[in-house]
């Protein structure tokens, strides 16, 4: 009888020592000035072989970096995801001081703590080490662009001076971003050749030419559109050029390029550049109306497609003065594409001493081979299901102005419990194709209306709170998550007091309690990185509030709604690998940063 216990008993150790968790943690980084470490400032190669750290110095608002074997100067302005490693580890990064002598050698290129350059312009948001190891970098000496190159070993070397220099990018997978903005590109964000080699748009003599590393492809024009280059169905290079004078500068005379060929000028023309089963281009051409006013239309090769809004195209549609957007060209050959118009309904003034405006809607069709259905005013992001259904909220009715969800032309008006909305900022489609929607109401104390979230599943009220927390996976960000029988889980907050707001977990179960062998804490102050794993079991992160004088919050770790008995002052990308089953991030805890697995 003894045997068979110790037996049961050592069977359930070893099932549950199989199925349990498990978290490794290979520390990085240990910061030795005041304070904590933040995983966000945080920058290391694949290979570990170093790190770089972002440090700020609150005092001075001024930043230095420090890697494994260096500690840089301080500077105004670093920032840490524009540090860049070679394949030997060596760091690079461009910084600037701006607070004096503004103009006079105020960028300069650190590596490994070290000043390699200075000059009076530099840009970091397109750098890059390319194939030879070398660090590579657009800077500016006096008037005249160049491409500097620099590695430890080669040393530096620079392109011939040129009047512009401009990275090329790469449309079908730009994230969005325009030139200059602080968040860092991705390397599949700019256009390649077939070698792999970035590709810039300079001038030279008035002349615009496309530069890779191992060749220089001249042109007539004047100036290339930066963010047209592709390749039509034959390979070959395509682009959107002009003849006189530089994009953005002016408009007039611009004109795709396909090829050898080139196409009918018009006043403007604008990405995106497609391509039909003909091998023409597919394109926004644009006529001036006023001073900066365009009406916009779809060209097909040097044919303005017009739209009408009846199959028997006898009615005109409206002019797009409001731009295009989302064109596409099907297998099939069929072209689609959202056309917006401006609507300006005149400011009612009843007494002279009256403050008002003209309100001002954006109207929308969706055309599909030239017929333009209409979506509605002010419409949000479009989402589609598997059978090409279009889901939207906006406006039906400009004379109610109420807020719907809307699909397929707005022709269904699904606000399914007869409510009317402030908003509606989410909707989508469920695994079983079901609609889902939150629909939101702003405080406003003459309706006596607080402010409130209701998320609904069809016509079925989930449930109502002050706001529901978009949780974010990879690229993917959403309110509500789902397993793949269905199930469905979101993260709710609710104010308890003026200066506490509790944030909790729901499924289609229920609430989920707050788990029991959590210590130290009796609420969430936040979850993020909901998500279900491939057993259909929830991951998420807690913070807990550890200090009620400082408000130190502290990260810990869940599966299952269990903790993992792991906890972390910052969480930095979190990756889900479904294959391996496993979540990957940065984690910082007190002075140290981790790279963290955790094997579900």
């Amino acid at each position: 009888m003894k045997i068979t216990l110790a037996l049961f008993f050592l069977s359930i150790f070893i099932s549950s020592f199989i199925t349990a968790q498990t978290v490794t943690e290979k520390e990085l980084f240990n910061l030795t000035y005041e304070g904590d470490a933040d995983a966000y400032n945080f920058k290391y190669d694949s290979a570990a072989r170093n790190y770089c750290y972002l440090y700020t110095i609150r005092d001075e608002n001024k930043s230095f970096v420090i890697s494994k074997n260096s500690i840089s100067d301080k500077y105004d302005y670093i920032i840490s995801d524009d540090i860049k490693f070679d394949s030997k580890g060596n760091y690079y990064v461009i910084t600037s001081d701006y607070k004096a002598d503004y103009g006079t050698n105020n960028y300069f290129l650190i590596s490994e703590g070290k000043v390699i350059k200075s000059y009076n312009y530099m840009e970091s948001y397109n750098a890059y080490v390319n194939k030879k190891d070398e660090f590579v970098f657009v800077f500016k000496e006096k008037d005249m662009y160049m491409i500097g190159y620099y590695n430890p070993k080669s040393g530096f070397r620079q392109s011939g001076p040129y009047e512009n220099i401009k990275s090329a990018f790469n449309y079908t997978q730009s994230s969005g971003q325009m030139e200059g903005d602080a968040e860092s590109y991705d390397e599949e964000d700019f256009f390649h050749n077939e070698n792999g080699e970035r590709a810039f748009i300079v001038i030279s003599e008035g002349k615009a030419k496309i530069l890779f590393e191992s060749k220089e492809i001249a042109t007539d024009y004047s100036d290339i559109n930066e963010s047209s280059l592709t390749l039509n169905k034959n390979d070959e290079l395509s682009y959107i050029a002009k003849k006189e004078g530089r994009f953005y500068e002016f408009y007039g005379n611009e004109f795709v390029v396909s090829g050898s060929k080139e196409y009918d000028k018009f006043e403007i023309v604008s990405v995106p550049l497609l391509f039909n089963n003909s091998n023409e281009p597919v394109y926004i051409g644009g006529d001036s109306v006023s001073e900066d006013k365009f009406n916009y239309f779809l060209v097909n090769g040097n044919q303005i497609r017009k739209a009408y809004t009846d199959n028997g195209r006898s009615e005109k549609a409206p002019d797009f003065g409001s731009y295009i957007t989302d064109v596409k060209v099907n297998d099939s050959g069929s072209i689609t594409y959202i056309g917006n118009s401006e609507v300006i309904i005149p400011a009612n003034k009843i007494n002279p001493s009256d403050i008002v405006y003209d309100q001002y809607y954006t109207r929308s069709f969706f055309v599909k081979d030239g017929v333009a259905n209409e979506l509605g005013y002010n419409i949000n992001r479009i989402k589609y299901n598997d059978d090409g259904d279009m889901l939207y909220s906006g406006i039906a009715d400009l004379k109610k102005k109420e807020n719907l969800l809307m699909l397929n032309y707005g022709v269904s008006k699904i606000i399914m419990n007869n409510k009317i909305y402030d908003d509606i900022y989410e909707y989508g489609f469920t695994p079983s194709d079901e609609i889902y929607y939150v629909g939101q109401n702003y405080e406003d104390s003459v309706k006596n209306q607080k402010y409130e979230a209701s998320l609904f599943i069809g016509d079925k009220l989930i449930g109502k709170y002050d706001y529901f927390v978009y949780q974010t996976e990879g690229e993917n960000s959403s309110i509500i998550k789902f397993d793949s029988d269905d199930n469905y889980a979101f993260v709710g907050a609710e104010n308890t007091d003026p200066l506490i707001t509790e944030f909790f977990i729901l499924t289609n179960n229920g609430r989920l309690p707050f788990p029991s062998n959590v210590t130290g804490s009796k609420m969430f102050t936040y979850v993020s990185n909901l998500m279900y794993n491939n057993d259909d079991k929830l991951f998420y992160a807690g913070d807990m509030t550890l200090d009620t004088a400082t408000y130190q919050v502290s990260k810990e770790l869940f599966y299952n709604n269990k903790t993992l008995n792991k906890t972390y002052n910052s969480i930095y990308e979190l990756e889900y690998d479904d294959e391996e089953d496993q979540i990957t991030f940065l984690g910082s805890r007190g002075k140290k940063i981790y790279f963290v697995t955790v094997k579900l």
